[in-house]
C-alpha cells in the first residue's frame, strides 16, 4: 500500500508541474519519479515559485 501511495504522490506532482509549466519531458519526469519522499515533498512546495521548465531543471540539478 505504501508503494502505491508514493506512486500516487509522484504522479500528482507531475500533473501539477505539467499544469503550471506545460509539457514535462520524459527525462524530467524520470528525475521527479526518482526523488525520495522527503525531496518530493520539498518539490511539492518549491514548484509553486517556478515560472519555467528551466526552474524545474535547476532545482532537479541539485540531486
Amino acid at each position: 500500500m505504501k508503494i502505491y501511495h508514493n506512486y500516487c504522490r509522484r504522479a500528482l506532482i507531475i500533473r501539477q508541474l505539467t499544469k503550471k509549466l506545460g509539457v514535462i519531458n520524459a527525462d524530467l519526469q524520470s528525475q521527479v519519479k526518482a526523488l525520495n519522499i522527503d525531496d518530493l515533498e520539498t518539490l511539492a512546495e518549491d514548484f509553486l515559485d517556478f515560472n519555467s521548465i528551466e526552474h524545474l531543471q535547476k532545482w532537479l540539478s541539485k540531486f
